[in-house]
């Protein structure tokens, strides 16, 4: 479009040198026309844009706070500020059972209970029954002291008498005895017992005859306060005639006398009761 633009500027202006240049009497008449056509097309767009909204959550209403159960300390205002309350330690409840001690705190520790005192030792009397192997049966009676040689044992002496077929028969013996509690703390416990000892038989008036004997059992100790006890057990053991004498010649004696030539077994059920301290 330029170029059209500077042709027809420049044939113009030929042009009007070319009439200058003729004399006016020439009568000769140039007749120009033409046109000037412009066109062009100017355009364009202005956009805005926003940036795209970030999401955001709703704000929601927040109540933040401490609640405090115990005693408090108001020491009150004063003019530089408020002054805070402090709290008072929580109190220590005591316990029976030992727990670990605390490091940091309110909390303290608490002492384990001291375990109860055992009682050393025990004096007390029994009374129960006896049968042998012979069907021979008595009572029993007689007296019992034990020492506690540590928490779960025990060494105890006995010294009794037994009578048998209506006292046809009396048996006196000294006996030794371990004793082992299984709950020594606690105020009714299981216990067994093992004992050795020797005794004096007497058949009638005139036939004597000396044993050794060796028993076993189980029983229950039953601690009512702690100065009285009550012991129940039962025992079986064998005895052995130790020195060889003639028979007695009564046929009812010989059935209730121990036999020369073989152990004699037996039995006995003991209850009793006991001091301790």
């Amino acid at each position: 479009m330029a170029n059209k633009l500077a042709i027809l500027v420049g044939s113009s202006l030929a042009a009007a040198s070319l009439l200058s240049a003729a004399p006016a009497s020439a009568g000769v008449r140039i007749h120009f026309g033409g046109g000037v056509h412009v066109r062009g097309h100017v355009g364009g767009s202005i956009r805005w844009s926003r940036p795209a909204p970030v999401w955001r959550p709703a704000p929601r209403p927040f109540v933040s706070g401490s609640i405090y159960v115990g005693r408090t300390y108001n020491t009150g205002y004063y003019p530089g500020g408020y002054v805070y309350p402090t709290y008072a330690p929580a109190p220590v409840v005591p316990s029976y059972y030992p727990v670990a001690p605390a490091t940091q705190g309110y909390y303290a520790a608490a002492a384990a209970a001291p375990a109860p005192q055992l009682s050393r030792f025990a004096v007390g009397v029994f009374a129960g029954g006896v049968a042998t192997e012979t069907d021979a049966q008595g009572d029993d009676m007689g007296l019992l002291a034990r020492v506690r040689v540590a928490p779960h044992f025990l060494i105890e002496g006995e010294l009794g008498r037994s009578r048998m077929a209506d006292g046809a028969r009396e048996d006196r013996r000294l006996e030794g005895a371990a004793v082992y509690e299984t709950h020594p703390y606690h105020s009714m416990t299981p216990y067994i017992v093992a004992g050795i000892g020797a005794q004096d038989a007497q058949v009638g008036n005139t036939w004597t005859t000396t044993q050794q004997f060796g028993e076993i059992g189980a029983g229950l100790r039953w601690q009512l306060s702690p100065s009285l006890q009550l012991l129940g057990d039962i025992r079986f053991g064998q005895r052995s005639e130790t020195d060889a004498q003639a028979r007695p010649t009564d046929v009812a004696a010989r059935a209730i006398a121990p036999q020369a030539d073989a152990p004699e077994g037996y039995s006995r059920v003991r209850l009793a009761a006991a001091l301790t301290f």
